[in-house]
């Protein structure tokens, strides 16, 4: 992952992205996970898309009913 060895707080974002990865994973929809983080649905978005551009590879399979892995 980019930047796992910077500070604190780039280490904390990375684990705030990865607790969104295990939610989404859990509830299949972004919409519920975000619910879930206490967070808006774009900001979940946003997090998932961080860490899969941390670890340039695609994480989920996006259809219209949900998201798959």
């Amino acid at each position: 992952m980019a930047g796992i060895d910077n500070p604190y707080t780039e280490l904390a974002r990375h684990s705030a992205d990865l607790c969104a990865f295990v939610l989404v994973c859990q509830s299949g929809k972004l919409s519920a996970a975000a619910e879930q983080m206490g967070i808006s649905q774009p900001s979940m978005s946003l997090r998932i898309k961080n860490l899969e551009t941390s670890l340039n590879t695609a994480l989920f399979v996006r259809h219209s009913t949900g998201m798959a892995l």
